[in-house]
């Protein structure tokens, strides 16, 4: 081997050694480093519990994305036109007050006291309405992606966007207009409950049954006595 081979051969060997050093610095820093934190949801105003009934919210200056209102009393208040974006409204009593054309996109109203409110050309899509036994959804723009699990619907859905909503379980006997409606990839199952003369698979919906409930322990311990 002559000198100008040995030296090529170092320089190979110095060269991978460095490019060695380097892979495992970046992995060692990679491994150091801590996984990325869950985001939690922002937060915004806490209206919570306070009274509110009657008042005009829309004369206010405040930003209502994601403001905490639950268990507060807004019956008859006016919230047109506000931005509700997030805005939690569990337990709240908004008995006849007034959401026109509010934006209450993923507000979460589970357990709030509807009657007499009014909702027209509200956007909701994603809302939380889950179990809720009274909801008007009259001239509401949109309820895309809404979760209206065990929710009990009336009044008029004309035009109304639902396309992926949850409708499982949901009762929309007291629907008596719906044209228009879009419920494409909305889900329900055996105990959703349809106006009458809608088919839901003509209507593009999904059907989602519950799955069987897999028997425990002690029941399969009795089938094998038996």
């Amino acid at each position: 081997m002559t000198s100008f081979q040995r030296c090529i051969r170092r320089v190979a060997v110095a060269f991978a050694v460095l490019v060695i050093g380097v892979i495992s610095s970046t992995v060692v820093a990679q491994e150091g480093k801590k996984p990325p934190e869950d985001k939690k949801p922002p937060k915004g105003l806490s209206f919570k519990g306070k009274d509110m009934r009657k008042q005009d919210l829309t004369k206010r200056k405040e930003d209502f994305q994601y403001a905490d209102f639950s268990d507060a009393i807004l019956s008859e208040a006016i919230l047109k036109n506000l931005n509700l974006k997030g805005a939690d409204f569990r337990d709240a009593n908004l008995e006849y007050a007034k959401f026109d054309s509010a934006d209450l996109t993923d507000a979460d109203l589970r357990d709030a006291l509807l009657t007499g409110a009014s909702f027209n050309k509200a956007k909701m899509a994603g809302a939380n309405l889950e179990g809720q036994e009274e909801f008007s959804a009259d001239h509401v723009e949109t309820l895309r992606g809404a979760k209206l699990k065990d929710a009990k619907i009336k009044d008029s859905l004309q035009d109304c966007d639902l396309r992926e909503a949850d409708l499982r379980g949901a009762d929309l006997t007291g629907v008596y207009h719906f044209p228009g409606a879009k419920f494409k990839k909305a889900r329900y199952d055996s105990r959703t409950r349809f106006m009458k003369g809608f088919d839901p698979e003509t209507a593009g919906m999904v059907k989602e049954d519950d799955k069987p409930k897999k028997p425990d322990a002690s029941d399969e311990d009795s089938a094998k006595k038996n």
